[in-house]
């Protein structure tokens, strides 16, 4: 049977659009927030949240394509440190430096072997 590249991915197309959904309902709860001017601390950390996650979101609903393309790896590191440096803020520094030693030390893939040597390589 025939099938499109929308049906072949259909899971990307709707992780996608949950992410975008998400962040259009808690942009519209924050708005909503707003215009219904309530003033209390509570209210006004619940609106904060909200609107905080709903950027949040919606820059990772417009990285995310890209972000398909990350290794597995690297994605699993980079949350270990923002982990790290949401519970430890002081060491920031230190996570900037080991962020920048696993792009620069990160797996490549293995070189070609030449066949310099075979009898089928030149003159």
């Amino acid at each position: 049977p025939l099938v499109g590249p929308i049906e072949q991915n259909w899971h990307r197309v709707m992780n996608r659009t949950a992410i975008g959904m998400i962040a259009l309902v808690l942009l519209a709860a924050s708005v909503g927030l707003w215009v219904a001017d309530w003033q209390g601390a509570a209210q006004v950390q619940f609106r904060a949240a909200c609107l905080r996650i709903a950027l949040a979101m919606g820059a990772l609903w417009f990285a995310y394509p890209q972000l398909q393309r990350l290794p597995g790896w690297l994605i699993g590191a980079l949350l270990s440190l923002a982990v790290v440096v949401a519970v430890r803020p002081r060491l920031f520094p230190l996570a900037v430096v080991v962020g920048l030693m696993l792009l620069v030390l990160r797996p490549r893939k293995k070189a070609r072997v030449s066949n310099m040597g075979s009898p089928r390589s030149g003159p």
